[in-house]
């Protein structure tokens, strides 16, 4: 870097050959952990030494699938999820077809379009953040 990122030279080669070196040591010391793994369970499979055997090979592949789920500060189950996220959703849920505000909107689009599709383009100006803020949050 205190040469200036140089993107060729003898700079560059050289890190290049170290990115590749390091890139190869993780690739190797993933291999040696894999591999002794395996020789331990090859080990203890020649030595009928089961439940040993079993017990690398749970670690090895078995994976943990339960996981304790936190919802509003406490664990649940399946069906406490469910629930939860149930009544979260019913709580915040807003129909807007069965909003008069949004018939009086259709309404006045609708005769706007109707009367002269052009001149409906004007309302566009006045559409901003605040005005569909105060629209969204009015529930």
């Amino acid at each position: 870097m205190d040469a200036g990122r140089p993107s060729s030279g003898v700079l560059q080669t050289i890190r290049l050959s170290c990115e590749a070196k390091y890139k190869l040591g993780i690739r190797n010391a993933y291999s040696l952990f894999e591999n002794k793994m395996s020789d331990e369970m090859c080990h203890h499979f020649m030595n009928k030494s089961i439940p040993e055997f079993w017990k690398n090979w749970n670690a090895k592949f078995k994976k943990n699938l339960t996981k304790n789920v936190n919802i509003n500060g406490y664990v649940t189950d399946d069906t406490g999820i469910a629930n939860a996220f149930a009544a979260h959703f019913k709580n915040v849920f807003h129909s807007s077809h069965d909003d008069k505000a949004n018939d009086e909107f259709i309404r006045k689009r609708d005769g706007c379009i109707k009367a002269d599709p052009q001149s409906c383009y004007g309302y566009v100006d006045k559409i901003s953040v605040e005005l569909i803020d105060i629209i969204v949050s009015r529930n």
